[in-house]
C-alpha cells in the first residue's frame, strides 16, 4: 500500500508596517503552524516581509520573492497565507502570482478567507478578494494622502527627508521639526563665509578635508546608523543654501513653496536663518555667480592689457622667463594671416615701469573705488505661479469641481488671496541686477606702493581689475612712438591725462 504524500506548504506573511499589532509576523506565523498543523503537512519555511506594501509584486519581495523562481519551485506544494491581503493588494499583482502558481502546479490558500485555488470557487473567490484588496489599498493610499496633507497645512512633520539644520521629535499632534544646534551653527558659519566671497566649492572643500559629517552621513549618524563616507557636493549645498526651507516654510522636492489657502507659505519649522540674513545669502550667492572665476592659468595683466591698434587682449610669451618674458597682440599669434594688426610686442619689464608710472604719476590723486554687486529685484516667476494657480483654480470651477455652498465659500476664499497676492507683487519694483562703485577713501598714490612690492601678480591683477583698469599699448595713432594710455570701464572712458610714452629695445 502506497503511503500518503506529505503536503508541503510555503507559508506567506506581510506587514506594512512593524507597529501594526493585529496582523503582527508573529500572530501570523502561529496561524501558518496551527493550519499546517490541522492538514497534517509540513510547513517548509514562512515567508515573512516586514515594512512591505502590499502594492509591492511578490515577485520583488525580499522573503517571498526568492521562493518564486524554477529553482525553488519543487520545495513545496502550496502557498498559503493567513488573508489574501497578506500575498498582495493589487489585482493585477495577484494575478500574476496566479497565474505563476498555475504553471507551477501550486495551490494558493488563503484560509481565514476561505480561498483554495484548487477548486474552481475558490479561484473566483481570489479573484473577487483581489478587487476588494486593491481597492482596500488605495482608500488607505487616498486616507495617507490627507493625512499628510493635513500634516503639512498644519505644518507638522510626516516623514520624508528632513533639511539639514533640524530633527523631528515626537509631540502631542505628532511629529514636529526642531533645531539641530550643532547644524544649525554650521549652517551660520557656511553663510558667514559666502558672505565673505568664498565660493560654494571651496567651502565645501573646506568642510570634506575637516570631516565634517556630510547632510546624508549627518542624518544617518542621528538615526543610529554607519557613516557612508558621503562627501559634501558644491550642487547640493547650493541648493540647501538656495531652498526657503532654512526660513522654516514647507518646500515641495522642487524647491516650490507650498502656501496655504490664504496664499502665504505654510511655516513646519523655526527658522534657521532670518529673513534678512537669507536674502543677504542670495545677494552674495547671486554676486559669486555674477563674478567670473579665475582658471588655473591667469596671464599675470589678463583682462587688463589691450592692444592700442586693435583693441585685441594683449597675452605673454614667456610668463615664467623674467629675462626674456614679453607680452604681444593675440592678432600675433597668426602673423601670416590677415588679421594680425602690425603692432610689435614689448618686454614685459618695460610694461610694467610703464604701468607703475601711471598708477602714481598719472592717477596717484584719483580716489579708488569698490565695485559693490546689487541685487535686482524680479517677482516675474513667481506672479507667474501665482497667475497659474488662479487660472487653475478657474478652470476647476468651470469644470464643476466647486459645488454648493461650502465649496463656493471656499473658492472665494482662496481666489481672494490669490488676487491679494498676484496685485503685491505686481506693485513691487522691478529693478535688473547691478554693480555700483562706491568709494573707499583711498587713493591710488597710498595703495599701489604696498601692491608692487607684495611681489604678488595675482594680487596686482586683481586689485587692477576690482578698479575698472585698462591699459592699452602700442603705437600712438598717426604717429611713430610707443605709448601706453589708460581708461576705465565699463564706462571706458578716459582719465585725464596724455598716457606714457616708452622706449622699447627691439
Amino acid at each position: 500500500m502506497t503511503s500518503k504524500k506529505t503536503l508541503r506548504i510555503l507559508g506567506v506573511a506581510r506587514l506594512s508596517r512593524e507597529t501594526d499589532e493585529s496582523t503582527s509576523i508573529t500572530r501570523q506565523t502561529e496561524h501558518l503552524h496551527a493550519y499546517a498543523a490541522s492538514r497534517d503537512a509540513t510547513l517548509v519555511h514562512v515567508a515573512a516581509d516586514v515594512d512591505v506594501s502590499g502594492a509591492v509584486l511578490p515577485f520583488d519581495r525580499p522573503q517571498f520573492g526568492p521562493w518564486l523562481t524554477d529553482e525553488r519551485a519543487g520545495e513545496y506544494d502550496v502557498i498559503a497565507a493567513v488573508k489574501l491581503d497578506r500575498l498582495s493588494r493589487s489585482l493585477s499583482n495577484l494575478v500574476a502570482l496566479l497565474d505563476w502558481a498555475r504553471e507551477h502546479d501550486k495551490i494558493v490558500i488563503a484560509f481565514q478567507d476561505g480561498i483554495d485555488t484548487s477548486t474552481h470557487t475558490g479561484r473566483l473567490m481570489a479573484g473577487l478578494l483581489g478587487v476588494v484588496a486593491e481597492w482596500e489599498r488605495d482608500i488607505i493610499r487616498d486616507r495617507v494622502q490627507d493625512s499628510m496633507r493635513l500634516a503639512t497645512r498644519e505644518g507638522r512633520f510626516h516623514g520624508g527627508t528632513v533639511p539639514d539644520g533640524y530633527m523631528p521629535v515626537k509631540v502631542v499632534d505628532g511629529w514636529r521639526l526642531v533645531h539641530d544646534a550643532e547644524r544649525v551653527e554650521l549652517l551660520h558659519e557656511i553663510r558667514r563665509d559666502v558672505i565673505a566671497g568664498k565660493s560654494v566649492n571651496s567651502i565645501c572643500q573646506g568642510l570634506n578635508e575637516s570631516g565634517t559629517l556630510s547632510p546624508q552621513d549627518h542624518a544617518n549618524v542621528r538615526t543610529g546608523k554607519a557613516a557612508k563616507g558621503a562627501r559634501w557636493r558644491s550642487e547640493s549645498l547650493h541648493k540647501m543654501l538656495r531652498s526657503r526651507a532654512t526660513l522654516g516654510e514647507s518646500v515641495k522636492k522642487d524647491g516650490t513653496v507650498i502656501r496655504g489657502a490664504d496664499g502665504l507659505p505654510v511655516m513646519r519649522a523655526p527658522a534657521i536663518y532670518t529673513q534678512g540674513e537669507w536674502s543677504e545669502l542670495q545677494t552674495a550667492l547671486d554676486a559669486l555667480k555674477a563674478t567670473p572665476r579665475r582658471t588655473r592659468q591667469v596671464s599675470p595683466l589678463g583682462g587688463v592689457l589691450f592692444c592700442n591698434v586693435c583693441e585685441a587682449p594683449w597675452y605673454p610669451v614667456r610668463p615664467t622667463d623674467a629675462k626674456s618674458a614679453r607680452y604681444r597682440c593675440r592678432s600675433s599669434v597668426n602673423r601670416a594671416g590677415k588679421n594680425f594688426c602690425g603692432n610689435p610686442s614689448a618686454q614685459a619689464v618695460v610694461i610694467d615701469q610703464a604701468i607703475n608710472t601711471i598708477m602714481m604719476e598719472e592717477l596717484g590723486d584719483t580716489p579708488i573705488v569698490r565695485r559693490d554687486f546689487v541685487k535686482g529685484e524680479d517677482h516675474t516667476a513667481e506672479l507667474e505661479r501665482v497667475e497659474q494657480a488662479i487660472r487653475d483654480l478657474r478652470d476647476d470651477r468651470d469644470a464643476g469641481l466647486f459645488r454648493g455652498e461650502r465649496d463656493a465659500a471656499e473658492y472665494r476664499t482662496r481666489m481672494g488671496s490669490l488676487v491679494t497676492r498676484r496685485d503685491e507683487l505686481a506693485a513691487l519694483p522691478q529693478r535688473a541686477d547691478e554693480w555700483r562703485e562706491v568709494p573707499t577713501g583711498d587713493h591710488f598714490w597710498q595703495v599701489w606702493p604696498s601692491i608692487v612690492a607684495s611681489a604678488n601678480p595675482t594680487a596686482r591683477r586683481d586689485f587692477l581689475l576690482a578698479s575698472g583698469l585698462r591699459f592699452y599699448v602700442g603705437e600712438r595713432p598717426n604717429a611713430a612712438t610707443r605709448f601706453m594710455h589708460v581708461r576705465r570701464v565699463p564706462l571706458g572712458a578716459p582719465f585725464t591725462g596724455s598716457g606714457v610714452e616708452y622706449d622699447e629695445d627691439a
